[in-house]
């Protein structure tokens, strides 16, 4: 039995898209349209967050075959044999950048139909890198870069565990071996902003864990909370309002459900990085999660 829960191999027959296979390690999956709820209240920026959710939608569609999801009509086989591996492991996400173009901030830019390109670009010994670009589909202009790492972990022993050599043998040729840099600022010893936020309902995946995107979530919403009480020597509401830039994200430890958490943020010390913030989340002394937002 796969070690996914149900509920997450589901996802994707509850989603009207569909999938071109581009080559071996490259994927198109087209979508009709975003939700209501992933815009900003502006109306035409998508919160950073969502972004999130639309490229773990389009892993959820890809992963699984047809059989495995009941009632999807789209005729696919999974990417990368995925669905395979994920027979004896869990599938976690250790890292993750995303990188918006200003015209995806551009209240003219429309936000449909659109595609994503998912393709291979790290293969490790038990990790790999999937880049999902996110394009607007009648000018093919691109709107968004998120790569993200992810780490197989055995169901047994909760360890990284090696890409079966079948798998190895048949895609090992595809991703390069340049792994992204997922180091972390460390935590001045002065001009910390600490707060604390607790896991909700809403804020939970498939694992009964904490969301990756809801990490983020806390970050942004919180950066949002210190700028309007001017906490930050440079970073201004003006900053937020151009959109989201970059961030980079790494993710370190667990929270379920109920969880206190520990928001810590900060400013560069550099003036030329005044667009930029950085944030660590930690469950009791344990960090679980560290990004860096860049603004336009």
């Amino acid at each position: 039995m796969t070690t996914f829960p149900k509920n997450f191999i589901g996802i994707g027959k509850n989603l009207n898209y569909t999938m071109d296979y581009l080559s071996r390690g490259c994927v198109r999956v087209n979508i009709p349209t975003l939700p209501y709820e992933a815009f900003d209240n502006t109306g035409s920026k998508l919160k950073p967050w969502s972004m999130l959710s639309l490229v773990e939608s389009v892993r959820a569609f890809s992963f699984w075959t047809k059989d495995e999801q009941p009632g999807c009509r789209s005729s696919k086989k999974s990417y990368l044999d995925i669905d395979k591996v994920a027979k004896t492991n869990f599938i976690f996400i250790i890292g993750a950048k995303l990188t918006i173009n200003p015209v995806f901030n551009d209240h003219l830019s429309p936000k449909f139909p659109l595609f994503m390109d998912q393709k291979l670009t790290y293969l490790g010994k038990s990790s790999k890198t999937l880049t999902y670009d996110l394009y607007y589909a009648d000018t093919k202009d691109l709107y968004f870069s998120c790569d993200v790492t992810d780490v197989i972990v055995s169901s047994v022993n909760r360890s990284p565990s090696p890409y079966p050599d079948w798998w190895t043998e048949k895609y090992g040729d595809i991703g390069t071996n340049e792994r992204p840099d997922y180091s972390v600022a460390d935590v001045p010893l002065n001009n910390v902003l600490t707060s604390s936020v607790q896991v909700k309902y809403g804020d939970i995946d498939q694992y009964r864990h904490t969301n990756w995107g809801a990490y983020l979530k806390y970050s942004y919403e919180n950066l949002s909370d210190q700028v309007t009480s001017n906490s930050y020597k440079y970073m201004r509401q003006s900053h937020m309002d151009k959109g989201l830039r970059e961030c980079k994200l790494v993710y370190s430890g667990e929270s379920n459900l109920g969880d206190v958490l520990t928001l810590q943020s900060w400013e560069s010390e550099e003036r030329t990085n005044e667009n930029s913030v950085f944030f660590n989340i930690l469950l009791g002394d344990a960090h679980c999660f560290h990004c860096n937002l860049k603004f336009y």
